[in-house]
């Protein structure tokens, strides 16, 4: 859609248009690798100065562009812990370091 329709030096952003708390992704994501979340996770205090949420209007991605998400969040998360678990033996075995290429 942006390379057909979008304008130069016009940004755009595109996202599910679903808010969820970072609690509740973190919970979807356990959800879809079986995970139990409570063995997993400490509640702490929030941090001085957090944001309360992050969210991304994706209205004029939707308007000038006619964009539409094809996959839901749900669907999103559930293929990634899909290929993660596929290909959790190699990831595995790469470095822990990130390495950057030139």
């Amino acid at each position: 859609a942006v390379i057909e329709r979008g304008q130069a030096g016009q940004a755009y952003h595109f996202s599910a248009s679903e808010f969820v708390s970072i609690k509740d992704l973190v919970s979807k994501i356990h959800d879809s690798l079986q995970v139990d979340s409570a063995a997993l996770v400490e509640n702490v205090p929030d941090r001085p100065g957090k944001d309360l949420r992050y969210l991304m209007d994706d209205a004029k991605a939707r308007e000038q562009l006619q964009w539409t998400p094809k996959t839901t969040m749900d669907q999103g998360i559930q293929k990634t812990a899909d290929w993660v678990v596929k290909n959790l033996t190699t990831i595995k075995s790469l470095p822990l370091q990130y390495q950057h290429k030139e």
